[in-house]
């Protein structure tokens, strides 16, 4: 009868581990939809293919083919690796995924010594694997969430956003019918607002019925009144802004350069030129050459209408 006991069985799982006979890891996937599974396993070579993508693209890059053959060998992505679950028989039995660290055999639970043969209740992980399952299976949903998610936060930031083309697709549709929708209501604001009546204009109109009606009434119709000047004023700033301050664009009517003879005469150069920046009025030269015509007789010439400098 063969002998048996602790060192038969540490012996026999020598033999098992040297002998490749050991149970392999079975991964942390399971109960995981296959769905699932096959998106994070998609990603990672993505994640992959963006690497090597970047390598080559690099300027005066010496990416070897060494170097690329590397990113062809599994690449850990979020600190799991994705391989081929191999069978006793050496058959693949599908996709599993593991840890990064993963010993590649399953091991028990108490002790983490090598298994010979599957277990009847649990999964068979290595310590490694068992120890990251519920990290690991929470960022293979992160990454799912991240791939199959096709809106976005302002917040996000853009190169994340790049790195999924569905979501960067869905992004540039988005920008897309938002400057849309904000070139329709822009359209639509500016059709209102030249279809509303100006509130200057408003103004002036009511200011001109205003002294039409007084003009009934005047017997000196031809003095200018308070209010007239003041709408002959307003008139002159409105087209001054309407050609963006350039005074030579503008015409001044014969009553307000009267109007500034007049300021000019009562004030001083210096009280005049401050009005003038401000109202808008004729330059002090234009003021002085319309002043001496004004009071200029036969061969008798004026300087100016203004002793006070």
């Amino acid at each position: 009868m063969a002998p048996s006991g602790p060192a038969t069985d540490v012996r026999n799982t020598r033999r098992n581990l040297f002998s490749g006979d050991l149970v392999p890891c079975e991964g942390i996937a399971q109960k995981m939809e296959t769905k699932d599974v096959l998106i994070f396993v998609a990603e990672s070579h993505r994640a992959r293919g963006n690497k090597l993508m970047e390598e080559a693209m690099k300027t005066n890059s010496t990416t070897d083919a060494l170097v690329a053959a590397s990113f062809l060998s599994p690449q850990p992505y979020k600190g799991l690796l994705c391989r081929e679950l191999k069978q006793s028989d050496g058959e693949g039995g599908g996709i599993i995924i593991v840890s990064e660290s993963c010993l590649g055999h399953a091991c028990t639970t108490t002790c983490k010594q090598p298994l010979t043969q599957k277990p009847t209740q649990g999964y068979a992980r290595c310590s490694k694997c068992r120890s990251f399952a519920a990290k690991g299976r929470a960022k293979i949903n992160e990454a799912v969430a991240s791939a199959t998610t096709l809106t976005s936060s302002p917040q996000e930031k853009i190169t994340t956003i790049a790195q999924h083309p569905n979501r960067a697709e869905a992004e540039i549709i988005r920008l897309r019918n938002e400057n849309k929708e904000l070139k329709r209501i822009n359209s639509k604001v500016e059709k209102e607002e030249q279809m509303a009546p100006d509130p200057k204009q408003r103004v002036i109109q009511l200011v001109e019925d205003e002294i039409a009606k007084e003009k009934k009434n005047r017997k000196d119709a031809g003095v200018v009144t308070e209010k007239e000047m003041w709408l002959i004023l307003t008139k002159h700033m409105l087209n001054v802004f309407i050609a963006d301050g350039n005074m030579r664009q503008v015409k001044q009517v014969e009553e307000l350069v009267i109007w500034a003879i007049v300021l000019h005469a009562r004030t001083s150069n210096r009280v005049y030129k401050e009005i003038a920046k401000v109202m808008k009025l004729s330059h002090i030269s234009t003021v002085y050459k319309k002043g001496n015509d004004v009071v200029s007789v036969g061969s008798t010439r004026a300087f100016s209408l203004c002793t006070v400098t």
